[in-house]
C-alpha cells in the first residue's frame, strides 16, 4: 500500500459544553478519514489488478472458519459443545441441522481459496513474490504450485492437467539454434511440454523443448534436458547414472530405448528424447 497517503486533518476534540452542562462528543472528522481509507483502497486495488475480482469476497472469512470448527465440535459432541438448552430427544435433528449447515458453508468457503489460487497461479498481478509466469504459457486445469517462490515458467511451455510442482523449479529454455548460416532462430517453441498427472519436486530445472511423460515423477535438484517417457520416476542418481550410459553406449535400458524410437516412429518428431 502507498506511503504518500494524504495526511487525515487531526481530529477537533476541544471539549465543548452542552446546554446542560456536560462534554459534548469530540468532532472526529470521519468523513474524511472514511475519504482517505477509500482512496487508498482504490489505489491498491488498482496497483494489484484487484479492480474487477468477482464475487463479495476474495478470500476465506476468518470468523465464518472459526464459525464451521465450532458447528462441527457441535455436531460431534452435541450433548457436550451444543446449545445449552439441547435435549437428547432433539439431538438427531441439532446433528443434521448444523452438519447441512457446516458443510454448505465449508463448500463456499474452499470455492474462494481455490478461486484465489487459481487467479494468482495464473499471472494475475500481485502474486506470490519470485514467481515468474509467462503469460503465453498454456497451463491445464488443476495446476497446483506448493510455495510458489523461485518457480519459472517459460512462455511456450505447455503443461497438463493435475500437474503438480515444488518451489525453485525452472521450465525454461536453452539457447536458441542457429541456422545455417549462423543466424539465431527465434519465435519457435523452446520450452518443455509437461504432460498430465506429472510432480515435479523443488529445484528441478527442465529445459528445453522435451516432453515430460504423463505420470512421471521428477525429484529434486534434477537437472534435465532429453525427454522421459510416461510413467517415469527420474532422481538426481539415476538422471547421472543415465548420462553416463548413453555417453558410453553401454547398457541402456532396452525396453524404453525401443519405447523412445516407437514414440518418435509415431510421433515424427523427438517428443521424448
Amino acid at each position: 500500500m502507498r506511503e504518500n497517503v494524504n495526511t487525515v486533518p487531526p481530529a477537533d476534540t476541544t471539549t465543548q459544553v452542552t446546554a446542560k452542562g456536560g462534554p459534548a462528543t469530540p468532532n472526529w472528522n470521519l468523513d474524511a478519514i472514511v475519504g482517505d481509507l477509500r482512496t487508498v483502497r482504490q489505489q491498491w486495488r488498482a496497483e494489484t489488478g484487484r479492480n474487477h475480482e468477482p464475487g463479495l469476497r476474495e478470500l476465506p472469512s476468518r470468523d465464518r472458519i472459526q464459525w464451521l470448527v465450532d458447528g462441527l465440535a457441535g455436531a460431534l459432541f452435541p450433548m457436550r459443545l451444543g446449545p445449552q438448552d439441547l435435549r437428547q430427544e432433539s439431538e438427531d435433528f441439532f446433528v443434521g441441522h448444523t452438519l447441512d449447515a457446516v458443510l454448505n458453508e465449508l463448500l463456499q468457503q474452499v470455492r474462494l481459496e481455490l478461486l484465489y489460487q487459481t487467479r494468482h497461479q495464473n499471472g494475475f498481478p500481485g502474486t506470490t513474490e519470485g514467481d515468474v509466469r509467462r503469460p503465453g504459457a498454456t497451463i491445464g486445469g488443476s495446476f497446483f504450485i506448493d510455495h510458489g517462490t523461485g518457480v519459472v515458467i517459460g512462455e511456450t511451455a505447455v503443461i497438463g492437467e493435475r500437474v503438480r510442482i515444488y518451489q525453485a523449479v525452472t521450465l525454461g529454455a536453452k539457447s536458441f539454434p542457429a541456422d545455417p548460416g549462423g543466424a539465431l532462430q527465434k519465435g519457435q517453441p523452446r520450452h518443455p511440454v509437461v504432460e498430465d498427472d506429472v510432480v515435479i519436486y523443488a529445484g528441478a530445472t527442465v529445459l528445453g523443448r522435451i516432453t515430460i511423460g504423463r505420470g512421471s515423477v521428477i525429484g529434486g535438484n534434477v537437472w534435465l534436458t532429453r525427454g522421459v517417457p510416461p510413467g517415469s520416476n527420474v532422481t538426481q542418481a539415476n538422471s547421472r547414472q543415465d548420462a553416463t550410459l548413453h555417453s558410453t553406449g553401454k547398457g541402456l535400458d532396452i525396453g524404453k530405448e525401443a519405447f523412445l524410437k516407437e514414440s518418435i516412429h509415431k510421433e515424427g518428431s523427438d517428443r521424448y528424447v
